[in-house]
Formats: C-alpha cells, sequence, structure tokens
C-alpha cells in the first residue's frame, strides 16, 4: 500500500513471482493524513480495513465496504502523533 503526493491511496499486490503486480487505486483523499496502514479485518466483519494517523494525532479506521473501497471513518484513539 502506497500513498502518493495528491492524497491517492494505491494497493500494489504481490504478483506471486517476488514482485508486484499492476498498482490498483483503492482510495482518494487521504493526503492530510500522517500514516495510512493496512488493518487486515480489524472488525471481524470478514471484510480488509484501513486504519489512519491524523498530524493531531488521531487514530481512525475505516471499515472495508466489500467493493475494493471503504465506509467512513470512526476515531479509536488519540495521541499517536509520537509515531510519525
Amino acid at each position: 500500500m502506497a500513498l502518493d503526493t495528491a492524497g491517492r491511496l494505491w494497493l500494489y499486490r504481490g504478483n506471486g513471482r517476488g514482485g508486484f503486480a499492476e498498482r490498483t487505486q483503492i482510495g482518494h483523499g487521504w493526503g492530510s493524513f500522517g500514516a495510512v496502514l493496512p488493518l487486515r479485518d480489524f472488525n471481524g466483519d470478514g471484510r480488509a480495513d484501513i486504519g489512519a494517523i491524523t498530524m493531531e494525532g488521531k487514530l481512525l479506521v475505516s471499515p472495508g465496504n466489500g467493493r475494493s473501497g471503504f465506509l467512513a471513518a470512526k476515531q479509536i484513539g488519540t495521541g499517536w502523533h509520537t509515531f510519525f
């Protein structure tokens, strides 16, 4: 997973041969975050979720929607700005 300077979030899947398949855009509007993290299935619904840390240190989780995208983020913590 990677974030570009325009705030687009990209997924780089493994190709099974030690490299990567073509990237897939999985989000946009992520440019204001200090970090974006893959969380696997954080909420137990069987879908991949994503986490983000704001520059102010808020920890957010965006549940996967099952259609290669994510639902609205929910704040689950604070004080994470020390991880930058």
